[in-house]
């Protein structure tokens, strides 16, 4: 089976209830069947920057999260170029954050 898209970067919140934990699971299922998908962490404690299309980001390595569900494998984000074939991915609450991002996108295209 051939990814559908080149990346799939998973926004998700720095935390230990069910939806963090999906978004994880969702990760390490996809790189199982041979995509490739990231996760960028959001939060407070997070350092991370879209800029010129382009995710920045510096695991904390006291991250509640990527502690939390070591056992999926997660990859974290230090650098990536978002493009065309980069499939986004936003947990609910970010909603405001994804139709930015999505701006951003379609203004740079």
């Amino acid at each position: 089976m051939s990814p559908r898209f080149d990346q799939v970067l998973v926004f998700c919140p720095d935390a230990t209830t069910g939806g963090p934990e999906a978004l994880h699971q969702l990760v390490g299922a996809v790189n199982r069947q041979g995509g490739t998908a990231k996760l960028v962490y959001t939060g407070p404690q997070s350092n991370y920057r879209i800029s010129d299309g382009i995710v920045r980001c510096e695991l904390d390595p006291m991250s509640i999260a990527y502690r939390a569900y070591k056992r999926y494998a997660p990859i974290a984000v230090t650098e990536t170029r978002i493009t065309a074939n980069s499939l986004l991915i936003f947990p609910e609450i970010s909603v405001d954050f994804a139709w930015a991002v999505h701006s951003l996108r379609r203004n740079s295209t």
